[in-house]
């Protein structure tokens, strides 16, 4: 996902509010809230926030019926059972991305898939891949994060995360030299 630093997407982020329901609020700013990596030749294989917008207007029909009577994606939820933040994030993208098949958006998708090498060790797991309506297969990995900065102790790569080791930087290698490679595997 991606970042902007326009006032669009502002206009965006306002967009979840709207929405009266909590959940429904949630599951909207899951989809439009703001990414981790910018998509750059850096990082090139990050999902842009154009694709989250397409997705959102594709959806955006429904999500005001889902504010309406959220049962369906109450229901969703309560088959996790957990609060855990990433896992609810989590739910809420199977969500969308259920929501997307049903509408022919995409052809399929799974999630939580485990790679494993020839004998049998895991090397990792993707999130999502998806395929879309051109045939072609896209890995996607989500997380939510937040992170604090002590820009007297330290620059911007190493914003911190909930313990001490966890830093945006470190995030960012992980993502990019391990978890999406995985995708390549056979």
């Amino acid at each position: 996902m991606t970042c902007k630093g326009d006032w669009a997407h502002l206009v965006d982020m306002l967009e979840y509010s709207r929405y009266n329901d909590p959940q429904v609020r949630a599951l909207v700013w899951s989809l439009i809230s703001p990414g981790l990596a910018i998509q750059s030749d850096s990082f090139p294989a990050c999902v842009t926030q154009q694709w989250c917008q397409d997705i959102y207007q594709q959806l955006r029909f429904y999500f005001k019926q889902l504010d309406k009577d959220p049962t369906p994606l109450i229901q969703h939820l309560q088959k996790q059972q957990s609060w855990r933040l990433g896992l609810r994030f989590e739910s809420y993208w199977t969500f969308i991305l259920e929501q997307l098949k049903q509408r022919q958006f995409l052809l399929q998708y799974a999630g939580h898939l485990q790679i494993q090498d020839q004998i049998k060790q895991t090397r990792g797991e993707i999130d999502f891949i998806y395929q879309d309506n051109e045939q072609q297969l896209n890995h996607l990995e989500i997380a939510v994060k937040f992170y604090l900065l002590k820009p007297d102790e330290f620059g911007y790569e190493r914003l911190i995360g909930p313990n001490g080791g966890d830093w945006y930087e470190r995030k960012l290698l992980h993502l990019f030299k391990k978890q999406l490679p995985l995708s390549a595997t056979e």
